[in-house]
């Protein structure tokens, strides 16, 4: 899941201004009963904008990290997509997203 750097009751950012760094605290748990390798890709309106990883987790363990991303183009209710992947997999594993206006 997704929360904001400031803890998880705060209101996520619905406007940034193009060119302007958003970011959120990315939250990953292995329940797999074996050690995983996780990558995280963003992806603004369908197009990849960062990676995060490898992150290598233990069977039990929890790993918080900001993860962040700069919309470059302008326009209302674009889609924000936190997408995990097993490390060395195509399949998408999980994804979140948020729906953000980019203004100048």
């Amino acid at each position: 899941y997704i929360k904001m750097p400031e803890g998880q009751g705060a209101q996520y950012p619905q406007k940034l201004v193009a060119g302007e760094k958003g970011e959120f605290v990315v939250v990953i748990a292995n329940h797999e009963w074996q050690e995983a390798s996780y990558v995280v890709e963003v992806r603004i309106a369908g197009v990849k904008n960062n990676e995060s990883g490898p992150i290598l987790l233990e069977n039990g363990d929890k790993w918080e990290g900001l993860v962040s991303f700069i919309p470059e183009q302008i326009g209302n209710g674009q889609k924000v997509e936190f997408l995990l992947y097993k490390q060395g997999q195509d399949e998408l594993y999980q994804s979140v997203y948020v729906w953000i206006d980019v203004i100048e």
